[in-house]
Formats: structure tokens, C-alpha cells, sequence
């Protein structure tokens, strides 16, 4: 629920920042010029933040996927924060990638974070958050399984997948409802 609420929301931010750029950059020239302008200064505010918090830049994914198997740790709340930032200031400046991948970063935190305050270690909680988040991402349930069986294959079992079908199915129901 908090998956499909969060990234729903995070999905309805990004379509209004689309909107605010497209109609700024059709004004007129000064309108225009100005937004190149603070695109430019966001640029290098990310740059020297990227630059002093390494590891939070991009999508996410890369970090994600290093966590996973189990090489590379990360503090997930620095990662909603960063990773949001980032790409939401892409989608501004009209880089537009996709936010599936920022999506499944910030799902991944959320399930970190619901790890630590539940106090549960070995849970899956952060791969089926991903995966819901993937899900809410591309509106489609069946992306999010496809997601959990794809990423996930050295630890996969029938439980993990009936589990991650339940996650993924509310956080769908909820984010499809929200937005």
C-alpha cells in the first residue's frame, strides 16, 4: 500500500513537471532562455551533490541490482531523497529516459526501510517493493511479476513469486486508484 501510494504520487509529480516545462519552453523566447537557464544551475547543483554523495545519481537501478546480489549497500532514505531529485529535474529539463527505473530505486528503499522499522532481516521485502513499484511504474501488473522473476532468479521460489503476485497486485489496485 505505502509502494503504490508513494509511487503514484511520485508518477503524478513527474506528468505536472512535464507540463510546467512543455508550457515554459512554448511561451515565448525570454520564458525560454530563462528556464535553459535554471536548468543549468539545477545541472550543477546535482552535479556537485552527485560529487559529494556518490552513489545516488541515475536511476538507481545499477545500485539496486549491486544490492541485490548482495555487493553494494546503500542508505535507502538518501536514495528516495537523491534519486527523486535527479530525476525529477531530468523530467524538467525534458530528458526524458522513463521513470521506471527511479521508480524501482525508490520502491526498493521503501521495502529497505520497512525492513529496518519492522526489524526483519533476510526479508524480500525491498525485492517485492521493487517489483510493485515497477508495476505502478508501467501500470501494468504483469511488468511487476515479469520484474521479480527477471531480477531475482538466483533466489526465486513459488512462495517468493505468490507473495511478490499478492505485493504487486495491491500496490497496482492502490496506485491505480490514486492516480
Amino acid at each position: 500500500i505505502i509502494t503504490g501510494t508513494i509511487i503514484s504520487i511520485y508518477q503524478y509529480i513527474i506528468h505536472l513537471i512535464l507540463d510546467i516545462s512543455v508550457y515554459l519552453v512554448k511561451q515565448n523566447i525570454i520564458v525560454f532562455l530563462f528556464t535553459v537557464l535554471i536548468t543549468l544551475g539545477i545541472y550543477f547543483i546535482i552535479n556537485y551533490f552527485n560529487k559529494k554523495y556518490p552513489g545516488y545519481y541515475g536511476s538507481g537501478v545499477p545500485q539496486v541490482e549491486a544490492y541485490n546480489e548482495g555487493i553494494y549497500n546503500f542508505n535507502p532514505y538518501k536514495m528516495i531523497l537523491f534519486i527523486s531529485i535527479n530525476s525529477l529535474f531530468a523530467f524538467f529539463s525534458n530528458f526524458l529516459l522513463g521513470s521506471e527505473g527511479s521508480s524501482v530505486s525508490i520502491g526498493t528503499s521503501i521495502g529497505m526501510i520497512q525492513d529496518k522499522v519492522l526489524k526483519e532481516e533476510k526479508s524480500n521485502n525491498h525485492l517485492l517493493s521493487g517489483s510493485s513499484a515497477f508495476a505502478c511504474a508501467f501500470v501494468s501488473p504483469l511488468a511487476g511479476i515479469c520484474h521479480l522473476i527477471e531480477e531475482n532468479k538466483k533466489i526465486l521460489s513459488i512462495k517468493l513469486v505468490l507473495k511478490g503476485i499478492y505485493v504487486i497486485l495491491i500496490s497496482f489496485c492502490i496506485s491505480y486508484l490514486i492516480y
